[in-house]
């Protein structure tokens, strides 16, 4: 589908978790213009407690995409849990990680929301996350700062990037 999108003009994005054989994502990629990718949790340890796999495949996924495809437009983003991943440590590690690389073009943050709730309900599905509330407002203005900053630029340009 994303070839023959390519072979026929249409642009083409993807939004991956990354958590694949490489084989898998180098064959995709080969036909995408953006790549919207999550950066959940960069330290090993609480990405093992929190989603239940290690993200050693991930990060190796992301570094090797971005050196290998030099032309795509890559977007790191983070679902902002409170208690989990909304801090300053884990957006400075993200940026960190993305830094050295100028295909990644942004770094978005989505506030956590429960707007799933329903679904896994309807499947008999217990929600792992039912206790958790959205980021406040403060929490989201403080740390996209810190990613309008390293970015270069003022928090006006970002505004309702969020």
């Amino acid at each position: 589908l994303l070839e023959g999108a390519h072979e026929r003009g249409i642009n083409t994005a993807i939004e991956t978790a990354g958590n694949v054989p490489w084989a898998f994502m180098e064959k995709v990629l080969a036909h995408v213009d953006t790549c919207l990718h999550d950066h959940k949790l960069t330290d090993p340890e609480r990405h093992k407690k929190w989603t239940g796999v290690h993200n050693k495949r991930i990060l190796e996924n992301f570094k090797k995409a971005y050196e290998t495809f030099p032309d795509i437009d890559f977007i790191a983003r983070t679902p902002l849990i409170p208690g989990i991943n909304a801090d300053e440590e884990h957006i400075r590690a993200v940026l960190a990680f993305i830094h050295p690389h100028k295909n990644v073009i942004d770094y978005e943050l989505l506030p956590y929301h429960r707007f799933g709730l329903g679904k896994y309900e309807s499947l008999g599905v217990v929600y792992q996350l039912d206790d958790y509330k959205t980021p406040s407002d403060d929490v989201v203005a403080h740390l996209q700062a810190i990613i309008d900053e390293a970015f270069g630029r003022s928090g006006q340009e970002s505004e309702g990037a969020v």
